[in-house]
């Protein structure tokens, strides 16, 4: 399974307000990875920490709260489709099933 999820800057869009919204039932744990070949995973509460070579797969498990919980790749727009393409692959072959791309809506 494969999803693209539009990435919305709250600061430049001015979104309509309700008294009363469902809430989203899974963060997704966010994989960043950087032109120069970097990963790293963006938490809410920590900011961005690097993962070692190798050590991916078990930093994404350590912070699903279930099997179910989805995973969310950033590539900067320099990064190779390859490299994207790797990392997708490394997390379906361990067993990880949702996995999307975000993406930067064209203005």
């Amino acid at each position: 399974l494969m999803v693209a999820a539009p990435f919305v800057n709250p600061s430049v869009v001015d979104l309509p307000s309700v008294a009363k919204a469902g809430q989203q039932k899974d963060i997704p744990v966010r994989v960043v990875a950087r032109s120069d070949g970097r990963v790293s995973i963006l938490d809410q509460n920590k900011g961005e920490s690097p993962v070692a070579a190798g050590q991916l797969i078990a930093s994404v498990k350590s912070r699903q709260k279930n099997a179910g919980t989805p995973v969310v790749i950033e590539a900067d727009a320099k990064v190779q489709y390859k490299s994207v393409v790797d990392v997708m692959r490394d997390l379906q072959k361990a067993g990880i099933e949702r996995v999307g791309l975000s993406v930067q809506l064209a203005q």
